[in-house]
């Protein structure tokens, strides 16, 4: 046996047993003496190279067996191991192929065989993930700018981290995307530890809903729920929380929580705060009070469903309120506490207040109220009022940023919409939203209205006017025409005089439950909305087409065409016109819930 042999022999034992530096000694001396000797030892020595990560060693003792036998195959299979590590895939699936092509198909190659197989897949991967990296401008984009978008386009962060080993990397890396925790099934709260781990306990949305609130409700009949709870959220930084969710359980009942890991300031921080208990689990009246006697200061936002709103101590509490919604409330004898908050709350954009059942109470004296101006209020929804409250409320409440009206089953809709007439201060040119339903509404108190909100975009009438087909007169034709048949002079001088029908920017009407509308004056008024439509778009292609238009809006007198029309429970509308108005109107809405036979 000659002597560079029993040296590579040696190289291979000690390779065996892992000693791969002894091994890389071996082979090293047998190639000193064997000069250009086998192409074995350099193989070999490669492999050595490629354990103990020396990669481009590993890569130059490969060439270097190609060049001294380029019919054997090993040296190949070498090299294209050395060029995947060094993400060269285009030349390692060239070196899987040229070994795939030299080794022959005995059994005692079939592993090698396999081992080239993945490594050609492995390559032609790589090679397509580069060509998407360089050619998708998302994947050059820093990690924390990726993490930015995830967390504006989604609630939910677990899809994303599904798609790919990136964005996977990056979903579970950037706390902020974890810091929405929604708490459902009161026997997985072993989620909450998972979210405040990877939030690093900074959660700022928390919300509790209705299985486990109910499971809270229900304690001590249901203690798992509420210990395990207690347990989950002792890692929480509540500094850090600024919206509260709590759905079927009152925020009394979760104070008992939070008093159990001593977290008396849980709602020290909150902005938003939005409390609704279940029927089955009405709020005692401890737990009432509590809901708005600890409302934090600086609380934004208030929404209560089912949880009776304890007035006095509310506006006692907030001062810088935007929105405030309260659902399902008791009838008040006076609608001063509302106005009262109101005044306490000048920032106010939002309020919506909804009333169950009519009040029995006797009516208050009506006093005379002095001017209040809600600057900032652009929504402005009631809902089932008692005929006693409405004059305390609207009487001097002035709202020169309205945008949204919505009244529903209200007794006295025709005084609120009088008072709103009857002040100069509230712009109806700006109301985009109009809302009645269920109301005994005045023609002249809407179409009034209607003839000066020139910008309303939604109009929802439901259940209320005795003849509705005089409505679809007025959208059908222009304001001129109106003031003297309704007796409105005062509006003839005005800039709404000037716009060619009524509502131009009219896109969504809501007329259902009208019983008299008939199917004639509906399709007059589509037809007529449709016509002034098509003319404005004609003058504005034309306009564009002649350069004069390119970087101009759209001129102020523009009729929007309808894009939606609701129509349920209208029994004299004719089934067969519908295909006529779904060919002008994108989204007709047309259903028998009632049993009109009856």
């Amino acid at each position: 046996m000659s002597l560079w042999r029993e040296h590579f022999e040696d190289g291979e034992a000690k390779f065996e047993l892992k000693q791969y530096g002894s091994a890389i000694n071996s082979f090293t001396k047998a190639i000193s003496i064997a000069k250009n000797g086998a192409y074995t030892v350099y193989y070999s020595r490669a492999a050595v190279y490629l354990k103990v990560g020396m990669t481009k060693a590993a890569l130059r003792d490969a060439e270097k067996a190609i060049d001294i036998a380029p019919e054997q195959w090993k040296g190949y299979a070498r090299a294209a191991q050395a060029h995947m590590l060094l993400r060269n895939s285009s030349t390692a699936l060239e070196m899987a192929r040229s070994a795939l092509e030299l080794i022959d198909d005995s059994i005692e190659n079939t592993e090698a065989r396999r081992l080239l197989d993945d490594i050609s897949r492995e390559a032609i991967d790589d090679s397509v993930s580069r060509v998407v990296h360089r050619t998708n401008p998302f994947t050059t984009l820093a990690p924390e700018i990726i993490g930015m978008i995830f967390e504006f386009a989604v609630s939910d962060i677990i899809p994303l981290s599904h798609v790919c080993r990136h964005w996977r990397t990056i979903a579970i890396t950037q706390q902020s995307l974890w810091r929405t925790l929604v708490l459902s099934d009161p026997t997985h709260l072993e989620k909450a530890r998972l979210w405040i781990a990877r939030s690093g306990g900074r959660i700022a949305k928390l919300s509790v809903q209705e299985d486990l609130g109910r499971a809270l409700n229900t304690f001590p009949y249901t203690p798992y729920a509420y210990n395990q709870l207690v347990d989950e959220l002792k890692a929480l930084d509540w500094e850090s929380l600024r919206v509260l969710r709590l759905s079927g359980v009152d925020l009394a009942r979760f104070g008992s929580v939070m008093r159990a890991i001593n977290a008396d300031e849980f709602l020290a921080h909150v902005e938003e705060l939005d409390i609704s208990t279940d029927e089955l689990f009405p709020p005692l009246q401890s737990a009432s009070e509590d809901a708005t006697h600890d409302v934090p200061r600086n609380l934004r936002a208030l929404t209560l469903r089912r949880v009776s709103c304890q007035w006095t101590q509310l506006t006692a509490h907030t001062h810088c309120l935007v929105s405030f919604e309260a659902y399902r409330q008791h009838q008040l004898s006076s609608a001063a506490p509302i106005r009262e908050l109101l005044q306490g709350n000048p920032l106010l954009e939002k309020l919506i207040v909804h009333f169950e059942g009519y009040s029995t109470a006797p009516r208050e004296v009506t006093e005379v109220h002095s001017t209040l101006t809600m600057a900032h209020l652009r929504h402005f929804e009631l809902g089932r009022f008692s005929r006693f409250t409405h004059d305390a409320l609207t009487d001097g409440l002035r709202l020169p940023a309205l945008e949204v009206l919505r009244l529903d089953a209200h007794p006295q809709v025709n005084l609120v919409l009088s008072t709103i007439l009857d002040d100069p201060g509230n712009n109806l040119r700006g109301l985009t939203e109009l809302r009645i339903r269920s109301s005994p509404l005045s023609h002249h108190k809407l179409f009034r209205i209607l003839l000066q909100a020139h910008e309303l975009q939604k109009l929802c009438i439901n259940d209320c006017l005795p003849d509705a087909n005089a409505l679809m007169t007025i959208l059908s034709e222009h304001p001129s025409h109106l003031y003297d048949q309704y007796q409105y002079p005062d509006l003839a001088s005005s800039e709404t005089s000037a716009v060619p029908i009524t509502c131009p920017l009219l896109a969504h009407l809501d007329l259902s439950q009208s019983f008299n509308l008939r199917t004639v004056p509906l399709i007059e008024m589509v037809s007529a909305r449709c016509s002034h439509a098509i003319s404005t778009s004609m003058q504005h292609d034309a306009g564009l087409s002649s350069g004069t238009l390119a970087a101009a809006p759209l001129p102020s007198h523009t009729v929007a065409a309808l894009q939606s029309l609701t129509i349920d429970d209208c029994p004299q509308i004719d089934e067969a016109t519908l295909p006529c108005l779904r060919g002008v109107i994108p989204l007709v809405n047309w259903e028998k819930k009632w049993n009109w036979n009856e």
